[in-house]
């Protein structure tokens, strides 16, 4: 369970801060063809800091 939470929130917020940043960075047009670049890199930064963090 509490990896299925983990990933649940990984997955929200990976999504909206790489969508937010990659709009900020390139562009409204842009950043929407790329974003889910910058939403895969969070997902897994945040999965990979929860395991090495205590939750």
């Amino acid at each position: 369970m509490n990896n299925l939470m983990i990933g649940a929130v990984a997955g929200g917020l990976s999504g909206a801060v790489g969508h937010f940043l990659a709009g900020k960075f390139h562009g409204n047009e842009k950043g929407q063809k790329i974003y889910p670049v910058y939403s895969a890199t969070f997902f897994g930064l945040m999965v990979l800091g929860a395991k090495f963090i205590a939750v």
